[in-house]
């Protein structure tokens, strides 16, 4: 259990969902302009929805990592306690 605790996520799971949302809302104004009235509120629109879904993906980055830094020299140091306890 603490192996699996101590494993990283791999960066990039969050780069491509980074990405996608880049793209996809790049592409909302567009899907906006024929949906809108009054084609000003295509902008404030598409801004707000961005905050959202930013925001959103932001808060899944940091359900995935806790603790924001991995505490990599201290498994790195539980790693070698472990060999030269083996080794001893």
């Amino acid at each position: 259990c603490e192996r699996i605790y101590k494993t990283p996520i791999p960066i990039s799971y969050t780069r491509l969902t980074a990405r996608f949302l880049s793209v996809w809302l790049l592409a909302l104004p567009f899907a906006l302009h024929g949906q809108l009235d009054p084609k000003w509120l295509v902008v404030p629109t598409s801004s707000l929805i961005a905050t959202f879904i930013f925001g959103i993906e932001e808060m899944g980055v940091l359900i995935e990592e806790p603790f924001s830094v991995l505490p990599l020299q201290k498994m790195a140091d539980g790693i070698k306690g472990s060999i030269f306890e083996a080794l001893e």
